[in-house]
């Protein structure tokens, strides 16, 4: 393993960047079989173009600019389950009586040196440190500086990280608790929204114009009415 430490000065940034890559008679692939929930109309756009457009509402990110997925890692294949519930969420916040989901699959593929990894303790620990920097830096310049929630606070830092390198994925650990399973535990005292201190689910955030996102299908689609759902392919 080699280690690539960066440091970077200037008048609003500063920071460590810690990316590895591994040298095994060439460059590794990272290959993520992921999953996508978006509504029905979207996932036409999709198969047809045979490619994703990158999220860019603020209010949305959470690992920057990008195509969020959720990550197989079982048999469970909690993913699958994660991507239908994020999407059912966003249908139920709309007005119209009838609205159509749907749940892509694909396989998305980056170089060892374009993968962020948040679960490497390295990574981890460097993108921390960049994140204490930075918003030490931001205090300087404003010192009532707030962000507006945690979600701003990570995208920025990933997206100056990216601004610097070739990052392509972004592969991060995250509790998600809109799954149906984590609905169905209770849980008291102070905190009764927080189930577990133990992520749930590995999200990605992919660059389509770096990444190699590939083998895109439709593996399920359905209709939402009044909080009642009924799938056309399960």
């Amino acid at each position: 393993v080699r280690i690539l430490i960066m440091i970077i000065d200037n008048s609003f940034w500063f920071g460590i960047i810690l990316l590895y890559t591994m040298a095994l008679g060439g460059i590794p692939l990272y290959s993520l079989e992921c999953y996508h929930g978006t509504s029905s109309m979207a996932a036409e756009h999709i198969l047809e173009g045979n490619c994703f457009l990158p999220s860019k509402s603020d209010d949305s990110l959470r690992l920057g600019v990008g195509v969020y997925f959720f990550v197989k890692c079982s048999e469970a294949n909690l993913a699958k389950k994660c991507a239908k519930a994020f999407c059912l969420n966003k249908l139920r916040k709309e007005t119209s009586q009838g609205k159509d989901y749907a749940v892509i699959k694909c396989l998305v593929t980056c170089a060892d040196d374009q993968m962020l990894d948040l679960f490497n303790p390295e990574c981890l620990e460097a993108f921390h440190t960049m994140r204490y920097a930075t918003y030490s830096k931001l205090c300087e310049a404003e010192p009532n500086f707030q962000y507006r929630d945690a979600n701003q606070a990570d995208t920025m830092v990933i997206d100056k990280l990216r601004s610097i390198s070739n990052i392509a994925v972004v592969q991060c650990p995250q509790y998600f608790g809109l799954l149906s399973l984590e609905e169905q535990i209770k849980v008291g005292g102070r905190h009764p929204y927080k189930k577990t201190n133990v992520p749930n689910v590995i999200m990605v955030c992919a660059d389509p114009t770096k990444a190699i996102i590939r083998d895109i299908q439709l593996v399920e689609r359905g209709t939402l009415y009044n909080d009642e759902f009924s799938s056309i392919i399960r």
